[in-house]
């Protein structure tokens, strides 16, 4: 999952910069002399939101890809979401690659290694 929100990242940061200069373009060069500039602001809104849209979208697409391209995300949440409610799962850690999924705790202690297999055979099921 290394480097896997390329794509969003450089989009997100110069698309920030680019939102940016055309919002000042557009407040400068519409409504001087109008005193309710909704034309222009309009047009704010409006790159505001198709940045924000397109930004969505390919998060969502880098989500997929580091998923594994082929599973849909929504599996491993409606599996997570069988998963009993326990402080059990607190210090865990989920990762997963191509060699497989792999359950470890964050303090470093590794008791009941027999639910991190049952939690890692339900995901890898998903």
């Amino acid at each position: 999952m290394a480097g896997g929100f390329k794509r969003s990242k450089w989009f997100g940061l110069i698309g920030v910069l680019v939102v940016a200069a055309l919002a000042i373009v557009i407040a400068t060069t519409m409504g001087r002399n109008d005193p309710i500039p909704t034309l222009g602001l309009g047009l704010i809104f409006a790159v505001i939101a198709i940045f924000f849209a397109v930004l969505s979208l390919l998060q969502r697409s880098d989500l997929e890809l580091a998923a594994g391209g082929d599973r849909a995300p929504a599996a491993v949440l409606a599996t997570l979401a069988t998963v009993p409610n326990s402080v059990r799962w607190k210090p865990v850690e989920v990762s997963a690659g191509q060699e497989g999924i792999v359950v470890s705790h964050k303090r470093g202690e590794q008791r009941d290694w027999l639910c991190d297999l049952w939690l890692a055979e339900r995901l890898a099921a998903a």
